[in-house]
């Protein structure tokens, strides 16, 4: 969090807020419907999911003619290789590849972190029935 250095107040993501919602995909990955057609292999990639179904993410639109397995190997490049990324298409029939748009505190505005968070935690609750309440319900009992 951020301290202005004339009125000493703070502003930004909180700790608090950050844990909380790294702490609820956690909960949610170790309770992800094994039914559930997506099949998240970790917490990572369930973020990832759950940004990109948040409508939190950046596109690259490729040629008409890409194959499907070019596609796949521009997305691995376009994300880097580190995150979750689903390849789709818009009106006109052309791949599109989505890869989730990054939450870094230093990179996301607080406002839009709060919003992009309540969506991810809508998606969880009707997925798993798991809230931010349960979580700190929870995370209570482990203390």
């Amino acid at each position: 969090m951020t301290t202005c250095p004339r009125c000493h107040l703070t502003w930004g993501r909180s700790d608090e807020e950050h844990n909380l919602f790294f702490g609820v995909i956690g909960m949610a990955f170790d309770n992800w419907p094994e039914a559930h057609v997506f099949k998240p292999h970790s917490a990572e990639h369930l973020r990832g999911w759950l940004l990109i179904e948040a409508q939190h993410f950046d596109t690259l639109t490729l040629a008409h003619d890409t194959t499907p397995s070019h596609a796949v190997a521009i997305g691995a490049f376009f994300t880097e290789g580190k995150t979750h990324f689903d390849v789709t298409h818009d009106k006109f029939g052309r791949p599109i590849i989505r890869r989730p748009k990054t939450i870094k505190k230093g990179e996301c505005k607080i406002r839009e972190f709060r919003i992009v968070a309540a969506k991810v935690y809508d998606i969880i609750a009707v997925e798993t029935g798991l809230t931010p309440e349960i979580y700190k319900k929870e995370q209570g009992k482990a203390a």
